[in-house]
């Protein structure tokens, strides 16, 4: 349904004729999309109340753009979990 919807929005881009125009689609969500979606497994990676770094140079990076508040968090590579 997503690419369907993609599709239909990237074939009406030379109906929108000024900013903000909505154009409406003929698509409708199943009704029991939600309850389909709370069955799928969560294969997003943990999240954390700290700053995560991948690699020590973004973790400089922050320091340098956001002083001390970019240093609560662990070194990167390490994990700390809520």
């Amino acid at each position: 349904m997503q690419f369907a919807i993609a599709r239909s929005a990237l074939a009406n881009v030379d109906a929108a004729t000024e900013p903000g125009a909505i154009l409406p689609l003929d698509h409708v969500w199943p009704e029991p999309w939600k309850d389909d979606a709370r069955q799928l497994k969560d294969h997003r990676t943990e999240r954390f109340d700290t700053p995560q770094y991948q690699e020590p140079p973004d973790r400089e990076a922050a320091i340098a753009s956001h002083g001390a508040a970019a240093t609560t968090g662990p070194e990167a590579g390490e994990k700390r979990s809520l």
